[in-house]
């Protein structure tokens, strides 16, 4: 009678690649992948493009290192909502960026995202431009930001004039 061969001689030889070979035969047998839905990363990436730099209603307004970090995309066909902290620093002032909760609004025009709205998150204060034009005035070792109505003063060791407003 035959006898019967052991398989552990085997074994050893066949463990360093068996996790390979189970890998192939899932993916093998998964079908085709679904297409992916590019929209999210679209419009984060518009809103990346779009907050490269402060809006010209700021211009007045000494900003730096201002940036959106998106938190969460919600879209509904052509339209999509964001909420992003915004980071900036007051040039010369602020040692550490500061927050703030906001919401923008993007259109699909063309293929294209676009930023259509920004505005505070629901339950965040607004920020002072968000409040209508702003003023500037620098001093010797300050800076002072002024909301509409609020005619500028003068302060020890400040300019002759403010900075101007900003256009809204």
């Amino acid at each position: 009678m035959p006898r019967a061969r052991s398989v552990l001689p085997v074994l050893p030889a066949v463990l360093p690649v068996l996790p390979l070979l189970l890998c192939l035969l899932l993916t093998g047998c998964g079908g085709p992948a679904a297409p992916r839905d590019t929209g999210e990363q679209d419009v984060r990436q518009a809103v990346a493009a779009w907050s490269r730099v402060p809006p010209q209603r700021l211009a007045g307004i000494p900003l730096e290192d201002w940036s959106y970090e998106v938190g969460s995309v919600r879209r509904d066909g052509a339209r999509a909502t964001v909420r992003a902290e915004l980071r900036y620093r007051l040039a010369g002032y602020d040692s550490s960026p500061g927050g703030s909760a906001r919401e923008l609004t993007l259109a699909e025009a063309d293929g294209q995202w676009r930023v259509t709205a920004d505005r505070p998150a629901p339950g965040a204060l607004p920020q002072l431009w968000d409040q209508g034009p702003v003023t500037v005035v620098e001093g010797a070792h300050s800076l002072v930001l002024g909301g509409e109505g609020q005619p500028p003063r003068r302060f020890p060791g400040s300019p002759p004039r403010p900075t101007g407003p900003s256009p809204r």
